[in-house]
């Protein structure tokens, strides 16, 4: 599970949420993004990574309210957890270069 670290109102519905996500922000690349699916019965949201910091180890992500799922993430506040793609719920960074590193990676092991 990924927590939240720092949420800011960016206003108009507009929220960016800095998360703590060691394993996306080592491998993390421009044009990249995950999925994230709050809850039973919400929709997969697709997410761009909008900023990353490998020291800290952080992703950014933002998203505007549209909809029952986007409102469901904003009422999540720091301290709170996104579950990660492998329980379920938000995928990890998708791309060519993003699959290969994880094949790569588990040839290897």
């Amino acid at each position: 599970m990924f927590r939240i670290i720092e949420k800011e109102d960016l206003g108009n519905k507009v929220y960016g949420f800095v998360v703590k996500a060691p394993r996306i922000a080592a491998k993390a690349q421009p044009g990249q993004f995950f999925i994230v699916r709050q809850g039973d019965g919400l929709e997969r949201i697709p997410l761009t990574i909008a900023d990353f910091d490998r020291g800290k180890e952080t992703i950014t992500m933002v998203f505007q309210v549209v909809g029952a799922s986007t409102a469901a993430l904003s009422l999540l506040e720091p301290g709170d957890e996104v579950t990660i793609w492998q329980d379920r719920w938000v995928c990890l960074p998708i791309s060519k270069t993003w699959v290969k590193s994880l094949w790569s990676a588990e040839a290897s092991a």
